[in-house]
């Protein structure tokens, strides 16, 4: 099978700004004078008080995309189990989000689509989606993860497309994706990883893969002949 390798070049201005400023301001600073170090604070986000209904003690921002989906509702109080498995679609991006609970998605059987994209998310509860059966597709881009748990993704058999690029992800856990089957488009691009060992999908049964992006370095030969072994329908590699 032809596989196309596409290589995208992206201009990153940001860096150049971040070192001229951050030259200007060490003039303007004395050498002589200290430089307290800063400490981070780990945040916690508000949990939503919500009464008897099932959205009560989940994640404040959560609840508020739940209400935010179901129709005539406007109080978290007033959601029921019922209204609760009927959402297909979440979206819960772009709200400065910084950490999520265990059973923040619990009881969203129909659940399809969920998008966490653009927010400050660092770590994720291992069984976070563990029972989100019918989910297809998962946002998780322009995030700050760090690394994933091993068996993030288990129990999401039917996923088609995962986004994970622009995180800060080094590393990935063995196995991290089995059982995605009906994977169709996997993107890893823009962390620092580097490239991405076919070792990564070996036995993992990714056989509906049809485009994976990762990465700035052009894949070997030896990578490229492993990708075709364990990913037998793989059109498109995209590095950018």
């Amino acid at each position: 099978m032809l596989i196309a390798v596409f290589l995208v070049a992206i201009v990153d201005t940001s860096n150049r700004s971040s070192n001229l400023l951050h030259h200007q301001s060490a003039q303007s600073t004395s050498s002589d004078t200290p430089i307290p170090a800063a400490t981070a604070t780990p945040v916690t986000e508000p949990v939503a008080s919500c009464g008897s209904s099932p959205l009560n003690g989940r994640t404040q921002k959560v609840a508020d995309a739940v209400v935010a989906e179901v129709s005539g509702v406007h109080r978290c109080q007033d959601v029921t189990a019922t209204q609760l498995a009927r959402i297909q679609t979440l979206i819960v991006r772009r709200t400065n989000l910084r950490n999520l609970r265990q059973g923040d998605f619990a009881g969203m059987d129909r659940l399809r689509t969920l998008y966490l994209n653009g927010n400050d998310l660092r770590s994720l509860p291992q069984k976070i989606f563990s029972r989100l059966s019918r989910l297809r597709q998962r946002d998780l881009s322009s995030n700050e993860l760090r690394m994933l748990p091993a068996g993030i993704f288990s129990g999401t058999s039917d996923l088609r497309s995962l986004e994970l690029d622009k995180n800060q992800l080094a590393s990935l856990p063995a196995g991290i994706f089995n059982g995605l089957s009906r994977l169709r488009l996997l993107d890893l691009s823009q962390n620092p990883m580097g490239d991405l060992p076919a070792s990564n999908f070996r036995g993992a049964g990714l056989r509906s893969l049809e485009t994976l992006k990762f990465g700035s370095r052009t894949p070997t030969a030896a990578q490229l002949a492993g990708y075709r072994a364990d990913l037998p329908r793989l059109v498109t590699l995209q590095m950018k």
